[in-house]
């Protein structure tokens, strides 16, 4: 068993028992029907998918009633985390990648294998790839609403207009450092080629998983060498040497800015290492079209691995099955994708991306058809400990610090130094 520390969780179990926040059980409505909780994150525009899904649901299945409990992003798993402590989440509760292992392993949710092999919750049009990355320890904890991996955006109309043809799907860091530098020699001295991705945590992944390792390992360790940090750091700064990346005070300044204010949609940068699903939305604040090719790689191996939103049951509930029919309505009717469309990017099944695909934005469908496209080379990623957003955070430093001139060696002594600590 991996020896992962929920910070969250075990911060406010003793919380969660000074507040006597109780074990409400699920319980029959007045008018007989079972109650199931659900829980999720999002904004209006998202609630109100939700709300018309639910609904639908409810009117095809007249025995159950949908008591539906939503926030932000921000807050929720705090309130997720009192919630486990006291024994009390919702029936179906929205999991997170960098959460799931814990929660699986204070035993908090419910394996899902018996439902996906009797068929309650049919995934036999997802890919194998994609029902792994919900895995922990081999057993299926959560099912993907929308899927997402990084991959590389690329202004397509700008780079035809400049007399390029669109980058390999397949490149290499190699490949991807030439065709930039033939690019930035028809470009004026502010405007660049690609972001600086030195401090990109995925991308960095990405990285070590073709060199076969891991930004960390499957207890929670950092899972490579400093001399693979100097490497990734040295490429970059061989970027930035070429002129083909901002300097290194333009991409901290624009790290705060709005997808509209950014340097892709002002067309000062053509190309950025980004997750799929946001596509889209910078599509929204452009003319020109964005395509997207995936992560520059290595001979050596792939290093995709797949992101996204999804569901989980908690160990609680008093109907297993009921939930998991629930899960298999959001995931596989044709009535809620289209209710819900693209809003965590490609969908898990193949077939009801077929479904979508007549109903979406040619920029979502440019998203579907990579992220099905590269999920062909993914694999599973190692869970991210619960300190993880204070490693990203030293990388971030770290990478920052290196393109505004501190030796690499340097920077990456202090990054272990720091991160080491941190995981400790």
């Amino acid at each position: 068993m991996k020896k992962m520390v929920c910070v969250i969780i075990a911060s406010v179990f003793m919380i969660s028992m000074i507040l006597a926040a109780g074990n409400s059980e699920n319980t029959t409505a007045s008018d007989g029907k079972i109650e199931l909780r659900i829980s999720w994150w999002g904004g209006d525009a998202r609630h109100e998918k939700y709300r018309q899904m639910l609904d639908n649901y409810e009117l095809k299945n007249p025995g159950i009633k949908i008591v539906r409990e939503f926030s932000g992003f921000d807050g929720y798993f705090d309130k997720l985390a009192v919630q486990a402590a006291s024994n009390n989440l919702p029936d179906v509760v929205h999991m997170h990648l960098t959460k799931v292992s814990d929660y699986a392993e204070r035993g908090a949710l419910l394996p899902l294998d018996d439902f996906v092999e009797n068929g309650t919750i049919d995934l036999s049009n997802f890919n194998q790839a994609i029902i792994d990355s919900g895995k922990i320890d081999g057993k299926i904890y959560m099912v993907t609403l929308g899927n997402s991996i990084t991959g590389c955006y690329y202004n397509q109309t700008e780079l035809e207009r400049l007399g390029f043809n669109a980058p390999d799907m397949d490149w290499t860091w190699e490949e991807c450092f030439d065709y930039c530098v033939a690019v930035k020699k028809k470009l004026n001295a502010n405007t660049w080629v690609i972001y600086d991705g030195s401090t990109n945590d995925t991308a960095f992944d990405f990285y070590l998983r073709q060199r076969g390792k891991s930004l960390y390992t499957s207890d929670g360790k950092l899972g490579f060498e400093k001399q693979d940090l100097i490497d990734w750091f040295e490429m970059w700064q061989k970027f930035r040497d070429a002129g083909i990346t901002p300097p290194m005070a333009i991409t901290a300044e624009e790290v705060m800015d709005a997808h509209g204010d950014s340097l892709l949609a002002k067309k000062r940068v053509l190309m950025r290492i980004f997750p799929a699903n946001q596509l889209a939305i910078y599509q929204g604040y452009m003319t020109d079209i964005l395509n997207i090719v995936r992560v520059p790689g290595s001979k050596m191996g792939n290093g995709e691995f797949v992101e996204g939103a999804y569901v989980s049951i908690a160990n609680n509930t008093k109907y297993p099955e009921e939930s998991a029919k629930l899960i298999n309505y959001l995931v596989n009717d044709e009535d809620a994708v289209k209710i819900f469309g693209a809003e965590h990017g490609a969908l898990g099944s193949s077939k009801m991306n077929e479904v979508l695909m007549p109903y979406l934005s040619d920029a979502n469908k440019i998203v579907i058809e990579f992220t099905q496209y590269a999920s062909q080379y993914s694999s599973p990623r190692n869970a991210v400990p619960a300190s993880g957003a204070e490693v990203t955070k030293l990388l971030t430093v770290a990478g920052q610090s290196v393109g505004f001139g501190t030796p690499v060696e340097k920077a990456a002594d202090e990054f272990f130094s720091q991160a080491e600590k941190v995981l400790k």
